[in-house]
């Protein structure tokens, strides 16, 4: 019998069951030789996801300026419970919790002044998309500017936009906002011929001017003709398409359309091409027959009344479209005044407006004009269930519905509690020097949560025949 020592050096291998073949071989040296760059690979691999969870913790809890541990207090994030609030209510509760990561909120502003285009670099720093309401379309198809020598000092703010911020989306706005029974675009996009030509003309334009997109006004002239109109939307986003850059559409909604010009189907098939609606709400009106009637009040009110305000039109389209991130709201950076007036507001009924000569107009003042032309900003009185601000002078009978910041951060309030994807400022123009409204509405832009499930979370949508 041979001892262990001999069976330690016999030349029969001990494993002789696992004899490996040359490939192998081959492989173990080549493992040999870079062993240090294998283990230090495994090494990173398995660092990683220990090394991403402690930086999303750490920019969750340090860098997020919104995190859930401050959420709490803040008041300017309220929310509603809808078995305990009605749809109209003006109180605002205290706390929400949701998802820091699905922030996100548009701050676009319309300029429409063309007799001159001072836009600044503050104006140009806060806001994610401008548009300019400053050409015009005419019968034949062609896109002009309303006064000469805009267009080069269009070309020069979209220098100046580019170089100071590099996110912001410049684009121009078309379609008649006068509310004239006859729109020139109208005959355009009825027209198959002529409406292909019309989106080539956009298109030139866009590229031309090298600029973001095209925002398309949906005025009360769209009544009759919202398939045209939904279709040259569609055929539009289409033709963009085909190009590598990703422009912006979007539509800015008339205050004066009804619930019947707003059915759901055709709303909904141009909410499927466009990447937002602004919604106007101003200057409220209650059509009788066929004539406008005359309403003295607020000019944008956020709750009250019997003839609309601006939770019920925000109300409807996001119960019939149920995409609230893809609306903006309208906040207004102007007020109007009436002479020869009775005063609007009985607290004892739910209406705040009165009725006025149909010939007694009602005249337009700016937040800049305010106060250049003598009124006292102290005489300026708060109307709670509307949420607006006010003068009224019983000597003159006087009265004047004006934007403030007061009224301005209550509406930014509300965008915020409801999920609204975005304000739209009309416009940029209208704000004083210091630019007092625009910082106003910028400083209460809070993170917002979009989604199917906030739809009846804020809203009870149990009718939609509101807002007309």
């Amino acid at each position: 019998m041979r001892s262990n020592r001999n069976r330690l050096t016999s030349n029969e291998p001990l494993l002789a069951t696992f004899r490996i073949s040359d490939h192998e071989h081959q492989m173990i040296l080549l493992f040999k030789k870079h062993q240090n760059s294998v283990i230090v690979i495994i090494i990173m691999i398995g660092c990683a996801p220990i090394a991403f969870c402690l930086s999303s913790l750490y920019i969750h809890y340090f860098e997020t300026p919104f995190s859930a541990r401050n959420l709490e207090n803040d008041l300017l994030f309220p929310s509603f419970d809808p078995k305990t609030t009605p749809a109209s209510t003006s109180t605002f509760p205290t706390t929400i919790s949701y998802n820091i990561s699905t922030c996100h909120h548009r701050i676009v502003g319309y300029y429409t002044n063309s007799d001159s285009l001072n836009v600044t670099d503050n104006q140009l720093q806060k806001l994610t998309h401008l548009i300019f309401r400053i050409v015009k379309i005419d019968s034949n198809g062609t896109i002009q500017f309303m006064n000469s020598g805009l267009d080069e000092r269009f070309v020069e703010i979209i220098a100046r936009a580019k170089s100071l911020n590099t996110d912001l989306k410049v684009m121009i706005g078309i379609g008649d906002s006068s509310y004239r029974l006859h729109n020139p675009i109208t005959p355009l996009v009825t027209d198959p011929v002529m409406r292909a030509e019309l989106i080539n003309t956009i298109i030139g334009f866009l590229i031309r001017y090298d600029i973001d997109g095209v925002d398309i006004f949906w005025s009360s002239t769209w009544r009759r003709n919202a398939p045209n109109y939904v279709k040259f939307i569609e055929e539009l986003r289409i033709k963009l398409k085909s190009f590598e850059r990703e422009y912006t559409i979007s539509l800015i909604v008339a205050p004066s359309i009804t619930k019947d010009e707003y059915n759901r189907h055709h709303l909904r098939s141009a909410m499927n091409h466009v990447d937002f609606i602004s919604v106007l709400s101003y200057n409220m009106l209650d059509r009788v027959g066929f004539k406008f009637l005359k309403f003295i009040g607020p000019t944008s009110p956020l709750f009250g009344g019997i003839r609309g305000n601006l939770d019920e039109r925000m109300r409807y389209f996001t119960c019939a479209t149920r995409q609230p991130e893809k609306l903006n709201m309208v906040v207004l950076f102007y007020g109007t005044y009436w002479n020869n007036v009775t005063y609007p507001f009985d607290d004892s009924t739910d209406d705040i407006w009165s009725l006025t000569d149909t010939n007694n107009n009602g005249y337009q003042v700016s937040w800049k004009e305010f106060k250049r032309s003598g009124w006292n900003e102290n005489a300026l009185s708060w109307h709670e269930k509307s949420k607006s601000s006010y003068i009224w002078n019983p000597e003159t009978r006087t009265f004047l519905g004006l934007e403030t910041k007061r009224s301005i951060r209550e509406k930014m309030k509300y965008a915020n509690v409801k999920h609204i994807g975005g304000v739209s400022i009309w416009s940029l123009d209208k704000d004083d020097d210091e630019e007092t409204l625009l910082n106003v509405v910028t400083s209460e832009k809070k993170c917002l949560m979009n989604g199917e499930n906030s739809v009846d979370e804020d809203y009870i949508c149990y009718n939609l025949n509101v807002g007309s």
